[in-house]
């Protein structure tokens, strides 16, 4: 791990599993590279995510939307918490903030 450190970003899920990231890119980043290549930076924003690699995002995100059957972690840090995905979960979350 600490060799990693300087130029990575280590995601733990526990103590057996993680992903490993260049640092400076995750999924926050890539919200803000594809707003400012649509031409949109200042575009309101909504996330989904159910574990802690999508945390950058929700963080990110102006809405952060957590599945239900997600992570604790991803829960903690949404703004709203649906159902499962298998349970219409962004179907309601979608509907919950009047985008369908």
């Amino acid at each position: 791990r600490d060799m990693l450190r300087e130029n990575f970003e280590v995601i733990h899920y526990n103590d057996l599993v993680g992903e490993v990231l260049i640092k400076g890119y995750n999924k926050a980043s890539g919200i803000d590279f594809m707003l400012e290549h649509l031409g949109h930076p200042e575009e309101e924003t909504f996330a989904f995510g159910d574990s802690p690699n999508d945390l950058s995002m929700l963080s990110r995100a102006d809405h952060a939307v957590a599945m239900g059957d997600g992570d604790e972690r991803a829960i903690a840090a949404a703004e709203y918490v649906t159902t499962a995905p298998d349970r219409d979960g962004i179907y309601l979350a979608l509907k919950h903030y009047k985008l369908i």
